[in-house]
Formats: C-alpha cells, structure tokens, sequence
C-alpha cells in the first residue's frame, strides 16, 4: 500500500474538482494501481470513511455553504452537486444536515461540513463539523485582561483566575455569557475576559469591529478534547470550506456564567473574511 500512497493525494484533488462533475472511481482505482475492489477498501482505511460516502457528505457539505453564502436556488444547487430533482436532494440534505436546504439559506441556519482528507492522509481523515456563519455588528467586551506567555501550558490560565478574583465576575448575572477574546502576539496570548457591551465594575475592554464569525460548539471543556477539535477547525475546517481566516481579529470563545454542570454547552467563532 505505501507505494501507492503517493497517488492519494492527487486522488484526493481530483475529487474535489469532480464535486460539480462526474467521478469515476473506476478510473480512480487505476490511477492508483488498484483494483476497484481493493481501492474502495484502502480509501475507507485511509479516510476512515467509504468513498461514495466521502463524496456524498462533502457534496452536501459544499452545497450547504453555497446555500448559507449566496442567493442561489435550491434547484440550481441540486444539480450543480448531482441531484436529479430537488426533491433527492431535499431528502439527503436533511439526512445529514437534520435541515431543509430552505432553513440552511438562513445566516443563522447550523450546517456541517465533511472536511477534506488532509496531506497527512494517514491520519488526517474526514470529519463531520457543524458550525454557523454569523455576520455581527460591533461590540465591546468589558471586563478583565491579562497576557500569558506561549509557553504556558494552558493559555491565559492566569487570566481567567484573575477574572474569578474580582468582585466583577461575582456580579455577572446567571443568564449571562463569558465573552474571551485572544489576541496573538509574537511571544504571548493578549486575553480580555468579561461580559458583551457592559462596563459596569470593568477594569478593561475591546473593541470588536463589525465582523463575520464561524461558529462551533463545544458540550466539553477537556483539554485534549478541545486542542484536537482547534486542529480540526484550523487545519481542516478552514482548507475544506472555500473560507478564508481574517487575521487581523481575535479568536473568541463564549461560556455560560454558570459552568458547574457536566456537558454545558460553550462558543468557539474563528474570524473569517467576507
């Protein structure tokens, strides 16, 4: 198989021009050498997914962000992703996204996306990943802000300690969300803790321009749990989506105030360009 392994890679991209088009995975197998047979199984060790399974779910992946992005039709996209009748389509969209291709034309719709098997393809296979596009005004985010040094085991640690510290974060009412934003330095992770647009007992604040934002949730605050799924984001998610990152803003991750229960549900929005 490893002198084979070369070949993925291209295989890979040439699924990826053929989303749109016809893929034959015939002429697939023997690009890499394979029989029919033997390709199928070496693609689902490798993807760790079937590939007609691969190429359906990145299809669906591809038209639900045309969908969300643009003002296209729901018929238009069906054929353009190989779909019949609007109808088929229609049917698998919601299999897989548990929403209509109608809902998923709403900014605020979830979609997921399959990302691309990865260079590393070994052990970079495709992943489902739900998230959100939100387009959200300016903001400010009030509260208490510190640095903390690359080389910290876990980022801003101290920060959020000193958030709990002062009479501010005492206050913050139970309905409330914790808004962290990160900002990267050369050396260190400039982070600002606090509440949306609320001054009140605030000893820092910044300044969010108008932006729009990808959205995933996380029910885990575990973190090798968490380090994986940022890897996922910004190393799959972000090559597999047509978006491209805005460096210029920082990352921001949003908690309820109340964190005491198992499996609460928290925000990571990555900027993106628009």
């Amino acid at each position: 198989m490893n002198s084979n392994m070369y070949f993925f890679e291209d295989i890979i991209e040439e699924i990826e021009q053929g989303l749109t088009g016809n893929i034959n995975i015939s002429v697939l197998a023997q690009k890499a050498n394979l029989s029919v047979y033997e390709f199928r199984r070496i693609f689902t060790f490798i993807a760790r997914i079937p590939i007609n399974e691969y190429i359906r779910k990145r299809r669906l992946s591809l038209a639900a962000a045309e969908l969300n992005q643009g003002n296209c039709s729901v018929s238009d996209v069906a054929l353009k992703y190989g779909y019949d009748t609007a109808s088929s389509f229609s049917r698998a969209f919601k299999e897989y996204h548990g929403i209509s291709p109608t809902e998923a034309k709403e900014k605020s719709a979830s979609i997921k996306l399959l990302s691309k098997v990865g260079a590393d393809i070994i052990t970079t296979g495709g992943k489902d990943i739900s998230y959100k596009i939100i387009d959200d005004g300016e903001f400010r985010v009030c509260g208490v802000c510190g640095c903390s040094d690359i080389t910290d085991t876990e980022c801003c640690e101290g920060v959020w300690q000193d958030f709990y510290d002062t009479d501010y974060a005492e206050s913050l009412p139970e309905n409330e969300k914790i808004y962290a934003c990160y900002i990267n330095g050369e050396n260190s992770v400039k982070c600002v803790l606090g509440r949306r647009d609320n001054e009140d007992g605030a000893k820092e604040s910044i300044t969010i321009p108008p932006s729009r934002w990808v959205s995933f949730q996380m029910n885990t605050t575990e973190d090798s749990a968490v380090n994986g799924f940022y890897k996922d984001i910004l190393m799959q998610w972000l090559n597999s989506g047509g978006y491209e990152r805005n460096y210029d803003l920082p990352n921001i991750e949003i908690y309820p105030v109340l964190m005491e229960d198992d499996g609460f549900l928290w925000e990571i929005r990555i900027p993106i360009k628009t």
